[in-house]
């Protein structure tokens, strides 16, 4: 008798902990093709691949609700190669690592750590290709930063901003080091209906190597089964860049994809992304996704990317095709 009133007891404590904790949801997505590439490329880019565009990662959200509109939140996300079951890049969580509070039933967010630059936050992109389409002309994550999101009613203004205290851009190998200046951006959206949404942006990634200052305008619009994107980034290098010392580059990117049945989309993507005084790079890709549920999707893609130098180098160029499988949890 005395053991089942412990054990009562103790289920009921349990009970009430876990009513007490936080909600946690985890979430994840892995992706894998037979990927043929031909052209000046390297043979380890055939096979079957972890293509970019899968991005496959797992990730973790805790939520805790702190009354009044208010709650506490972390999100730890990873990337991995679903080909080899690697972890993607130096650190685990290095897609994202934040703890923060929301409020206002979460019109307002505030967190700090590893995350998506104000930039990329806005980012879209409908590309499952490799050719890494995008509205930036840099890329990646901040680390050691302070982040804040607002989304209004019914989404119509959107508002991201962020800084770093150590200097910000993914790469950099000084990011986080002590004495690197930091970087700072801002960029405003506006939703107008759930079809229309367009943004603009600015960020100082201060990255004397890589990347300094970059803006970006895009622009995505609906008009069922049709939805065509269009984005325009412009950034300054940094003196130590590899390819072109403090030259520009900028980025325009396009994308018309159509929704041929409930469970067929076709896609055509374009890109042209030019470095004055060194190259002029464009891409071209077409795509096909069936969706077998909710969760799981079957596709097939073909690309072609040419670079031309203005040093009067030879041309590069590529062809890619693919066909793979991917399913989100």
């Amino acid at each position: 008798m005395k053991k089942s009133l412990l054990a009562l007891a103790v289920l009921t404590a349990a009970t009430g902990v876990a009513q007490a904790a936080s909600s946690v949801t985890l979430y994840g997505k892995a992706q894998v093709a037979y990927q043929n590439v031909s052209g000046d490329v390297s043979d380890a880019d055939k096979g079957f691949k972890q293509t970019s565009a899968g991005e496959s990662r797992v990730g973790i959200k805790v939520n805790e609700d702190l009354g009044n509109g208010m709650a506490a939140f972390a999100h730890l996300e990873a990337k991995f190669s679903a080909d080899t079951g690697a972890s993607d890049g130096d650190s685990f969580f290095g897609e994202k690592s934040v703890v923060g509070l929301s409020f206002d039933n979460g019109q307002h967010a505030l967190y700090f750590g590893r995350s998506a630059s104000p930039m990329d936050r806005f980012g879209y992109s409908d590309d499952h290709l490799s050719s890494g389409l995008g509205w930036k002309s840099s890329a990646g994550n901040w680390t050691n930063g302070a982040y804040y999101d607002y989304k209004g009613a019914n989404n119509g203004f959107l508002l991201f901003a962020g800084a770093t205290t150590k200097g910000g851009y993914a790469g950099n190998a000084n990011e986080g080091v002590d004495d690197n200046k930091m970087s700072y951006g801002l960029t405003a959206a506006y939703r107008v209906n759930p079809n229309w949404v367009f943004g603009v942006g600015y960020q100082a990634d201060n990255d004397a190597a890589k990347v300094k200052n970059e803006i970006g305008v895009g622009t995505k619009f609906t008009f069922s089964p049709v939805t065509f994107a269009l984005s325009y980034a412009r950034a300054k290098l940094g003196a130590a860049h590899a390819d072109a010392a403090n030259a520009k580059e900028t980025r325009i990117h396009s994308t018309i994809s159509a929704m041929v049945t409930p469970a067929d989309k076709v896609f055509v993507n374009y890109l042209n992304d030019k470095i004055s005084g060194y190259s002029k790079e464009q891409r071209f890709g077409l795509g096909y996704i069936h969706s077998l549920s909710k969760r799981t999707e079957v596709f097939a893609n073909a690309g072609y990317r040419k670079t031309t130098y203005t040093s009067g180098a030879a041309a590069t160029k590529s062809k890619l095709w693919d066909i793979g499988m991917r399913h989100s949890f």
